[in-house]
């Protein structure tokens, strides 16, 4: 037994040993490869510097956009199961994703099986007090089991959602990761302490985690509660409406249910709910579908612009492997194996890989800030987590990952060809010919990707750039040029959000005591801004037609304004009259209405002193407005009906300042002016009509500029590619071109016959190109604007300008051709 144990023993000494060594031998066999690697291309310094920087470009411009898509997509939802989250709206044949009511979520909460959970919630807009100025913050009012529902915890303190039947529930708050550093400086004893809102205390509870963004740039949560005559209300509701699955439901399932559920409440309420449904939606598809639509696009265009890149490097390493043919032949003729030469030459495209994903790394961290800020965080079209942007460990695992399938992409396909080499042939003195001509045939395939891949880039970026400057070009109706605007909130509790007489009272003070500035031509107020990101719709019926119940009556938006507000915008008014200081809660309900509105609902007719019926009152017609675009800069001019805010109410009417000179020189004064009135009003967003008109261009201003810069990446690679399969080609028939100018070739036949061969490559390419472009741009149709994703002119120019490039980056390597000497050619083989 002891002989065996010995045995044993020393067995085992000799398996470690043998590991250790093998070990050894493995990490000496890479370091070895490292460091020729690295000598191979310090001997080589203008293809490593090429490659490099190419390799920079692209490995940089995916790393800029993947973080982008980490930042706002990725980590946007940090909720638990998020799978298993769905968005519930109301839909209708005028209206496909409305708010739901507090009707559906009384009946859901308690009618569903397939739901576990049902919370819905409002967002809002109120003051904080407590400083020397009062603060508009951005709220949310939430129901009991919102948070449980979406899987968040607090960070600091707890949730209300224990407190459901708590009588003090009206009185609690969660705090914003935001707003508790900016304003009470991360103080981690916030917890217990009151602050005032709108007017009222509350106590704070807690504060939420700073992943946590939803609803957008929430400041505050509230407690969201429903009195008795809610139960029942099917018709009105400004609520979105959440839910998550129950254990081993579908969300097919749950629509189904859902169904069941919204026929019941048509067929008990038809006056308020006849021809609606439900629909339920993953949560991240209704919260992120317009961010995953403009992001995408652009990560695929990043990812072009790498192959691009790695078939250019592939096509350079094959030239370049070419020349390296008798130092290969000679390491096999020594013993080399060919997995050894194989492994060799892929350390050298690792190597190369690492280097430029190193400087891609820069370039993205020098780039991303200024991306970071060509969407300033205070804009309405701010995107939730863009301020996070930044190069952080998931964008650099990323770049790690990418810069390894570069490697392997533009290094396996060169290394399994030179490793192929045939030792006799290749130590002849004469077999340099014919074995740099083996690779010609991919070389070639590789260039007309480029040129295709390029050519889907510039058609893309082409298409952004006309509808970019047709957006430019486009007349608004508003004429605002010396126009400032701004956010006004004021406290509720002071200013009711039902009760007319106040904020009426409240703002023709207000615009009285602007007015009297110097400088001031004009004072309105507005409970929606122009291009601000937000829209009110109404139902209407028209006084003399038969009645239609919500839902099937027209539908249009609905502008609650002050006296002089379409003089201060610089909107004509066609017909009629303005609304003046008389138009209040004790005269007639009147109302002004757009010149599309009247086009459509009273075409051939004339619709002044006509009645029609909105919000349960009865209005007549005393003017005409021109057409403005201020729901958006692309979107045809919407039916607009406006009313007076002495009779429709709204209590946060935001103002528009028309001045004589520049109007950001007067915000000081306006701002103090509107404190002498009310020191609890709280303004925010002030912002010169220009400013406004620039920050809702600027999602396709960015995705015009990055799409832009791809594109003219793509353009000098794809260039570079072909100069370098040309320069290749003429090197390689140095022979034959001596031949044939030795038996009577002209110079100027030599030089056509490189120049058709650059042509060919570079039409292959187009045609290949226009192709993919006619699928690839429908990507984009979302973000175009009087332009076709398949407009013929553009991909026209594109292909007769790639067309132009490929002649120019041919020229130099015809002429070369022709400078060729026969006797020297003849003599060389």
């Amino acid at each position: 037994g002891d002989i065996n144990g010995i045995r044993s023993e020393c067995v085992t000494i000799d398996v470690r040993q043998v590991r250790s060594r093998h070990r050894l031998e493995v990490r000496d066999a890479m370091w070895t490869d490292l460091k020729f690697a690295a000598r191979a291309l310090r001997k080589s310094p203008g293809f490593t510097l090429a490659a490099v920087c190419s390799l920079a470009l692209g490995i940089g411009a995916c790393t800029t956009i993947f973080s982008a898509i980490d930042a706002v997509i990725l980590r946007a939802l940090p909720f638990h199961a998020l799978d298993r989250l769905v968005w519930i709206s109301a839909s209708s044949a005028n209206c496909q994703q409305c708010n739901a009511t507090p009707g559906d979520y009384f009946t859901l909460r308690k009618d569903s099986r397939t739901l576990a959970s049902v919370a819905e919630f409002a967002e809002w807009q109120g003051t904080l007090a407590g400083r020397d100025e009062a603060e508009r913050i951005q709220g949310v009012e939430v129901t009991p089991g919102f948070f449980s529902t979406l899987g968040v915890h607090a960070a600091i303190g707890r949730t209300f959602d224990a407190d459901s039947a708590s009588p003090a529930l009206a009185h609690l708050v969660v705090l914003g990761d935001r707003l508790w550093r900016a304003r009470f400086g991360a103080d981690p004893g916030i917890v217990g302490r009151a602050i005032t809102i709108d007017g009222g205390s509350y106590t704070v509870v807690g504060v939420m985690p700073p992943q946590f963004d939803f609803p957008q740039a929430s400041d505050v949560l509230l407690p969201l509660s429903f009195t008795a005559a809610n139960v029942d209300n099917y018709l009105w509701g400004h609520f979105r409406l959440i839910a998550r699955l129950a254990p081993g439901a579908t969300r097919e399932q749950a629509q189904r249910e859902i169904d069941v559920v919204s026929s019941r409440i048509a067929t008990a309420f038809p006056r308020q709910r006849k021809g609606w449904r439900l629909v339920s939606r993953p949560l991240s598809e209704a919260v992120l579908h317009d961010l995953r639509r403009f992001f995408f696009p652009l990560m695929g265009a990043a990812v072009f612009v790498l192959l691009i890149v790695c078939a250019n490097i592939a096509n350079l390493t094959m030239a370049r492997a070419s020349g390296r043919q008798r130092e290969l032949a000679v390491r096999t003729a020594l013993g080399a194996e060919r997995w050894r030469l194989i492994r060799h030459l892929l350390v050298e495209s690792t190597l190369l890989g690492g280097l430029g994903a190193l400087l891609g790394v820069v370039l993205a961290w020098r780039v991303i800030p200024l991306l970071r800020h060509a969407i300033p965080q205070d804009s309405p079209y701010s995107i939730p987590g863009w301020e996070t942007l930044s190069v952080n460990i998931h964008a650099l695992l990323f770049t790690v990952g990418l810069a390894l399938a570069s490697s392997i992409l533009f290094g396996l396909v060169p290394a399994l060809r030179a490793s192929r080499s045939e030792v006799t042939s290749a130590l002849k003195e004469g077999g340099r010919g014919a074995t740099n001509t083996r690779g010609a045939r991919v070389r070639r395939g590789l260039v007309i990707a480029e040129f295709a891949l390029a050519l889907i880039l510039l058609v893309s970026a082409g298409l952004l750039v006309q509808s970019f400057a047709k957006l430019l070009r486009t007349d608004t109706g508003m004429h605002a040029e010396r126009v400032l605007t701004m956010a006004v909130q004021v406290p509720e509790r002071r200013y009711p959000r039902f009760a007319i007489g106040p904020s009426a009272e409240l703002y023709s003070h207000v615009r009285a005591t602007l007015g009297a500035l110097p400088g001031v031509l004009g004072v309105a107020g507005a409970i929606t801004l122009p291009l601000n990101n937000e829209n009110n719709t109404i139902w209407f019926n028209i006084a003399g037609r038969p009645p239609l119940p919500p839902g099937q009556a027209p539908q249009v938006d609905q502008q609650i304004v002050t006296p002089g507000y379409f003089q201060a915008l610089g909107i004509p008014l066609l017909r009629g009259r303005d609304f003046t200081e008389h138009d209040d809660s004790a005269a007639a309900g009147v109302a002004i209405i757009s010149q599309s509105m009247a086009q459509r609902y009273w075409p051939g007719e004339d619709p002044l002193g006509r009645s029609i019926v909105a919000g349960g009152a009865h209005l007549q017609i005393i003017g005409i407005a021109g057409d403005a675009r201020a729901t958006g800069v692309e979107a045809l001019p919407e039916p607009t009906l406006y009313q007076s805010n002495a009779q429709a109410g709204g209590n946060n009417l935001d103002l528009i300042v028309r001045t004589a000179g520049d109007p950001a020189a007067l915000t000081a004064s306006i701002r103090r002016a509107v404190a002498s009135v009310d020191r609890d009003i709280a303004i925010s967003d002030v912002r010169t009509m220009p400013r406004v008109v620039s920050d809702y261009l600027a999602p396709w201003r960015i995705l015009m500029t990055l799409l832009g810069a791809f594109a003219l990446v793509a353009l000098v690679i794809a260039a570079v590619g072909i100069y370098g399969v040309m320069a290749y080609a003429v090197v390689q028939r140095t022979h034959e071109i001596g031949i044939r100018m030795a038996l009577g070739a002209d110079r100027a036949g030599v030089r056509r016959m490189v120049l058709r061969e650059g042509i060919v490559l570079a039409a292959a390419g187009v045609a290949f190109g226009v192709l993919g472009a006619l699928g690839a741009t429908r990507a984009l149709a979302f973000m175009l604007y009087e332009v076709s994703a398949s407009d013929p002119m553009i991909i026209a120019g594109v292909a007769a300008s790639l067309a132009l490039v490929a002649l120019a980056a041919s020229w130099i390597p015809a002429r070369r051709a022709t400078t060729v000497d026969p006797a020297v050619a003849m003599r060389a083989e």
